[in-house]
């Protein structure tokens, strides 16, 4: 299942043509692989890898299809020569993931929940 989803990139870069819906697509698989790699890395680093899913997820929060979408626009950014914006957009989908796997934290101390 994929993580990012096409309408939602193209609306918010204001693309209404087709014309980047290929390369939109091949870098919205690049930004779903990144999202499991920054799951498991930011997972990782808090000493939370047994509180993570099964990756791929295969219910997939809304924080994570926005982090992954936040991945394509900065790879549209980059694209397009705007560092800065593409340097914010991948900051915001750090912040997401990272706040996922603070969930994933929580649910697991508090609940006594393990994601599967």
């Amino acid at each position: 299942m994929a993580y990012f989803e096409t309408t939602v990139v193209k609306n918010d870069l204001d693309i209404t043509s087709t014309d980047f819906d290929t390369q939109i697509a091949d870098w919205g698989l690049k930004a779903d692989a990144d999202t499991d790699d920054l799951l498991f890395i930011s997972a990782e680093k808090a000493r939370r890898i047994l509180t993570l899913p099964t990756l791929p997820l295969t219910t997939v929060p809304e924080s994570i299809k926005d982090a992954s979408n936040h991945l394509v626009r900065a790879k549209y950014y980059e694209f397009t020569k705007n560092i800065e914006r593409a340097a914010a957009m991948r900051e915001e989908a750090l912040r997401l993931i990272d706040n996922y796997i603070l969930r994933l934290e929580t649910d697991q101390r508090i609940y006594h929940r393990v994601a599967r």
